[in-house]
């Protein structure tokens, strides 16, 4: 309730003085998105859809990405969709593929229309362990001016507008949210209409598509399907090891640390 609150409030704010849409300074876009973002979490369709309704009726500038962009940075403070960003960069250095750093998973990858959808240049191959890099995503350098860590963009508008449609069975309504992303993403894109249980499935796979290496993926599976994963990885010793996050593992819930519960012994109840 509070974190609604203060966004409402945030939004208020910048409307009586509005930023010049400013990058690393907040707007009240980037309110209104991150507050979209929130109602979402909460299952609350509802308002999840109002919000990002109020967004798109602000600005609803999508990137077209087309063949020259295989050699372009995507997420760059030339991209018109990107409404806010702070922070410093963390990948630019660490998903090369190479041993002993991190790749990019094959699921991922095999994600993409490998022919049509221009997001595929995200991606790379490492030439000496074949696996898959994070090639044009991001910029490379070590300070950039979009932050892999928190940047808020006009397509995950998009995105959430589509699912909270599709949640209170407003299908036309998500139909044309997905499709416009869509047709902004692949070449010669034909959209197949769907409903139900499937609409709410291509909307998240293009939630992980668009918002891969952002920070949503955690909380979108954290939200939804809370599903098993195995992941295999070396140690510090080159010791091969795996772990396992059962379905509705307890450790898809971070717990308040112990220093908080003692803090605060009347919240404990």
């Amino acid at each position: 309730e509070q974190i609604v609150e203060d966004l409402k409030t945030a939004v208020n704010y910048l409307t009586e003085s509005p930023q010049k849409r400013p990058l690393h300074r907040a707007s009240k876009e980037a309110a209104q998105l991150l507050l979209s973002r929130v109602y979402l979490y909460m299952q609350d369709w509802h308002n999840a859809a109002l919000t990002a309704e109020e967004l798109l009726k602000e600005d609803t500038r999508l990137y077209h990405m087309s063949a020259r962009d295989s050699a372009r940075i995507f997420l760059s403070e030339d991209n018109t969709e990107v409404l806010f960003s702070q922070g410093s960069m963390n990948f630019y250095n660490g998903m090369t593929g190479n041993r002993g750093d991190f790749a990019v998973s094959d699921s991922l990858v095999q994600l993409y229309d490998q022919e049509n959808d221009y997001r595929r240049y995200f991606f790379g191959k490492n030439q000496s362990t074949s696996a898959n890099s994070l090639q044009w995503k991001y910029d490379t350098i070590a300070v950039p001016h979009v932050s892999d860590i928190y940047t808020l963009r006009i397509a995950e508008g998009y995105l959430n507008l589509a699912e909270a449609y599709a949640m209170e069975d407003n299908f036309q309504g998500a139909n044309q949210y997905l499709r416009l992303l869509r047709e902004s993403r692949i070449r010669n894109y034909v959209h197949t209409t769907y409903t139900g249980e499937k609409l709410v499935e291509e909307i998240r796979l293009e939630r992980r598509r668009e918002l891969c290496f952002e920070g949503h993926r955690w909380f979108d599976l954290r939200r939804t399907t809370r599903p098993e994963v195995i992941k295999n990885y070396m140690d510090a010793d080159w010791n091969s090891l795996t772990v396992t996050i059962r379905q509705d593992d307890p450790k898809y819930i971070i717990p308040y640390p112990k220093e908080a519960i003692q803090n605060n012994p009347e919240l404990n109840n």
